[in-house]
């Protein structure tokens, strides 16, 4: 069996046609369509790369260097640094993989989760000119994939209700991991990229310790792929939705969940609607309770937290995918885990920040909305 090969995301069938007739002139009389399906033929494993737009920083950075070395030492050098960075990253995206299948296998005692936040949606959906001016509503949705059950949930929220920072991403992963219809086991082991301001932070470990200490979980382990590396099943999910998004106009953001909803049809999407549920300060009491310094979360693998550990007030940490755990303590002087069973979270009090030129550009757009449910809603929350 061959696997699939990608060329350069540069290239298409058209430029390797130039690019063949110009390297063998003698061939020039060599027509696209014969040369076409000559590559086809011949090369049935190789297909283009699609562009990508969220690349990894450091990829980039070591590649620019390499274009611009100064002599062969330096070159060879750098050359080494981003084999060993691409070896690191294939390394976390090889144990993800295992973990998936394991997850799927009878008796399995773990859930998988995967979670990333989608590219930031707009509505109304308008196409006359003036739209390329002019401000839209910004629309939130965190993917959550349980590869265990197969089951896709889009936690979906606009900037009339939240931000998109560390407490409403935090808020959206602790009703997904509260709620019993969707996780059905005690130990879960979740999947993101490596974004400090959204999912890794103290806020998370916060948010983990206390699920623990209140019996909903028996084990909460957080893995951070490589940025830029992190090909996670939500990524297939959202492309499903941006397709869709291309064949069907949003005018308000329950207009986006009706796109998520009908955008995979085998095992539809499940919208959790964040306008009906609370976003809570987890950050507030992780000041008080953490002592977050101790944990060097900027650059840790993953994070772990256990029943037995949380006693004493204590979280694992490593800083490799296959490294070992290392316990670290916590929780502040004074502070025990009955703090943590305690603790009751506090909803954020959020005031519509949405500017005044922002509210103008959306009140101009009413009269080009088809619907009168859509004026009304524009007219109702920009008061």
């Amino acid at each position: 069996m061959t696997s699939k090969l990608y060329l350069s995301p540069d290239l298409n069938m058209r430029r390797l046609h130039t690019a063949f007739k110009n390297k063998f002139p003698e061939c020039s009389f060599v027509s696209y369509q014969f040369y076409r399906k000559i590559v086809k033929c011949d090369f049935p494993n190789y297909s283009f790369a699609r562009p990508r737009t969220d690349t990894c920083r450091t990829c980039d950075l070591l590649a620019a260097k390499v274009k611009t070395a100064n002599n062969d030492l330096l070159r060879q050098r750098l050359k080494k640094t981003l084999e060993l960075h691409h070896m690191k990253a294939e390394k976390a995206m090889d144990v993800h993989r295992k973990k998936i299948a394991e997850s799927k296998m009878p008796g399995c005692k773990f859930s998988n989760m995967a979670i990333d936040l989608q590219q930031v949606m707009f509505v109304p959906t308008l196409t006359h000119s003036d739209m390329f001016y002019q401000r839209q509503l910004s629309c939130y949705n965190l993917g959550v994939n349980i590869s265990d059950s197969g089951q896709s949930y889009m936690c979906m929220w606009s900037e009339l209700e939240a931000g998109r920072g560390g407490n409403e991403v935090i808020s959206c992963i602790f009703h997904i991991l509260n709620d019993a219809a969707i996780i059905h086991r005690k130990n879960i082991a979740i999947w993101s990229d490596n974004c400090v301001g959204q999912h890794k932070n103290k806020m998370a470990v916060l948010m983990y310790m206390f699920l623990i200490a209140n019996g909903i979980y028996h084990t909460i382990e957080h893995n951070f792929l490589v940025s830029g590396h992190s090909f996670l099943p939500c990524d297939r999910d959202f492309a499903l939705v941006e397709k869709r998004k291309k064949v069907t106009k949003a005018f308000i953001p329950s207009d986006l969940h009706e796109i998520v909803r009908s955008a995979k049809t085998t095992v539809p999407f499940k919208i959790v609607d964040m306008t009906d549920k609370p976003f809570f300060d987890f950050g507030e009491p992780a000041k008080k309770l953490l002592n977050a310094e101790k944990l060097k979360i900027k650059t840790v693998a993953g994070i772990k937290v256990t029943r037995n550990s949380i006693e004493t007030g204590t979280v694992f940490t490593k800083s490799k995918s296959k490294g070992a755990w290392k316990p670290v303590k916590i929780l502040k002087k004074n502070v025990s885990v009955q703090h943590l069973r305690a603790l009751t979270l506090s909803s954020i009090e959020h005031c519509n920040r949405i500017s005044v030129e922002k509210k103008n550009d959306l009140l101009s757009m009413i009269e080009y909305l088809p619907n009168e449910d859509h004026k009304k809603f524009y007219l109702e929350n920009l008061k």
